[in-house]
């Protein structure tokens, strides 16, 4: 498909997030490897990038295609 190849989502204003965020985090990058883009997640506050690295999913500030 034509479209973009990054979507990239600025979190800086997020100040909480849990598992039900995170879920949305990874179908979004799901549905994006699908079509051949990527989801990049920037500025996460403190809160975010520690649920992130808790949950394995951090690979998602460095917007890394999704594994087939």
């Amino acid at each position: 498909r034509d479209g973009a190849l990054t979507v990239d989502v600025d979190l800086a204003l997020l100040t909480f997030c849990d598992c039900s965020g995170l879920n949305v985090f990874l179908e979004v990058w799901q549905d994006a490897a699908a079509t051949g883009a990527t989801l990049r997640l920037r500025r996460p506050s403190r809160v975010v990038s520690r649920l992130l690295a808790l949950t394995e999913c951090d690979f998602l500030l460095s917007g890394c295609a999704a594994v087939p």
